[in-house]
């Protein structure tokens, strides 16, 4: 992948103005609500990155903004969805500590910049979607892949509430070990 140099200089000068070093890309929103985990989920992660001295930063479109309205109301976040585009979501997550996401762009931009991940999966099946080789940071729901498919919207966010946020929790640690 490449972050051209605009969209760097971009972060580059928002990292310094905020006096952000070390940081958390959490990815928290989605197309399909099926592949959502909860935003009450996502405040508890941020809340613990927070503690763990990584500053929070809130990534999607400007559109899903409601999406993360508690999230981004927490005093511990950045939310950054007003400021986003592709380009800078690339410039975001190049050089974070760690992304945590739902089955998404953001996770597989990691992946593509080598970027400790944790990626949260319900209704989809990583071994077929990704990411490949990085079974580490997975933590998937109990589910029999071939009898859901994530658009079936009477599905809502009900697999992806079988996630814990122990399990979440545990896998960032692993994941940011130094």
């Amino acid at each position: 992948l490449y972050t051209n140099a605009k969209d760097k200089d971009w972060w580059s000068e928002r990292r310094t103005s905020l006096g952000i070093k070390n940081y958390a890309v959490i990815a928290p929103t989605s197309r399909w609500k099926s592949k959502q985990w909860p935003i009450e989920r996502f405040v508890k992660v941020a809340e613990f990155l927070f503690k763990k001295g990584i500053q929070p930063i809130i990534v999607g479109s400007p559109q899903e903004k409601s999406q993360v309205e508690l999230l981004s109301k927490q005093q511990n976040t950045l939310c950054l969805l007003d400021e986003m585009s592709i380009g800078r979501l690339l410039a975001v997550i190049e050089h974070a500590k760690i992304v945590v996401a739902n089955d998404s762009a953001a996770l597989h931009i990691s992946i593509g910049f080598s970027r400790p991940c944790v990626g949260l999966f319900g209704p989809t099946d990583p071994e077929k979607v990704g990411p490949y080789n990085q079974i580490n940071s997975i933590v998937s729901a109990d589910v029999d892949y071939s009898k859901v498919k994530y658009r079936d919207k009477k599905i809502g966010d009900e697999i992806m509430r079988q996630i814990e946020v122990s399990d979440v929790l545990h896998k960032i640690e692993e994941n940011t070990h130094d």
